[in-house]
């Protein structure tokens, strides 16, 4: 390295190293634990969207068993309404089957 530099400029520059060696150990250290810990969020994520998913359909089904009625004109969906009208809870669901189905 820069063997010319002034004592007191190189005990400085030996503090740095020291600290930047420090901080490249705990990172080395960390990450596998960060890795596990999110891969953990990310499984237990998708298991919950999945029995979310799985409530909905089972909901569904319940509701095809009762006795059709018929929807009020706003709500009939022979007229084209988008999807922009549907509550928020149900596009998610939408997005949510697009994306597992």
């Amino acid at each position: 390295m820069q063997e010319g530099l002034p004592p007191k400029r190189q005990a400085v520059v030996d503090r740095l190293r020291r600290r930047i060696e420090s901080y490249r150990r705990h990172q080395s250290a960390s990450e596998p634990r960060y890795n596990q810990s999110f891969n953990g969020l990310v499984e237990r994520d998708i298991q919950e969207t999945l029995l979310l998913k799985q409530k909905y359909l089972e909901s569904k089904a319940k509701r095809t068993k009762k006795p059709e009625k018929k929807l009020p004109p706003q709500l009939d969906t022979s007229q084209g309404l988008h999807s922009n009208s549907l509550p928020v809870s149900l596009q998610f669901l939408h997005v949510l089957s697009i994306f597992y189905t």
